[in-house]
């Protein structure tokens, strides 16, 4: 039972899933009339460089339609909710391929 323990805690560390799926966690918040949006590795493994800003919640609402882990009615009316507060965190199931945008910084223009 110890070893079993074990190894899911190990397999739960790992950022890739069956599938090439990388969870990870969207943070967003209002600041001055711009949504700011970062990102973080699940279990306190980090955060990801790019960090996304934004004039329309829409953006962040499209963001979780599209990669959303959770998508249960709950899970909806709490997001809504987190949107109207100015700030919340939600759970995002990438692929390779945008993951790998995360860990690239975006140059200044």
């Amino acid at each position: 039972m110890r070893y079993l323990k074990r190894r899911d805690r190990s397999e739960a560390e790992r950022p890739a899933q069956a599938g090439g799926q990388f969870d990870v966690f969207m943070l967003f918040e209002l600041k001055d009339s711009c949504w700011k949006v970062g990102f973080c590795k699940p279990l306190g493994q980090g955060t990801l460089p790019r960090v996304l800003r934004f004039a329309d919640p829409g953006k962040i609402t499209s963001l979780y339609e599209r990669f959303g882990s959770n998508r249960l009615a709950e899970d909806r009316s709490a997001f809504e909710f987190a949107l109207q507060q100015g700030r919340g965190v939600v759970g995002l199931s990438l692929g390779r391929e945008q993951y790998e945008k995360l860990l690239r910084k975006r140059p200044h223009r």
